[in-house]
């Protein structure tokens, strides 16, 4: 089995670059943003990768109910009624 290179983007090949960034999950119809996030963004098409230790933590996120550190509103938009 070859061995993965976790510095290019098996997408496009391009150079990943550990990134600290923003990713919002759905849970239970819900919106949650989580900042700060461990990833690796490629520099090329900016395809972004999690890895399986990080998915795990924001999964006991839910899990064990963990507090937000804070609350937003976010503003809706229906693509049906935009002018376009």
């Amino acid at each position: 089995m070859p061995s993965q290179n976790k510095s290019i983007c098996p997408e496009c090949q391009g150079k990943l670059t550990r990134k600290e960034i923003t990713h919002d999950v759905r849970f239970h119809g819900q919106l949650h943003t989580f900042y700060e996030v461990p990833a690796r963004v490629c520099d090329s098409c900016g395809a972004v990768y999690l890895d399986a230790a990080v998915l795990k933590s924001m999964e006991m996120a839910f899990k064990k109910h963990y507090q937000p550190q804070e609350y937003q509103k976010v503003p809706m938009f229906s693509y049906s009624q935009l002018a376009v």
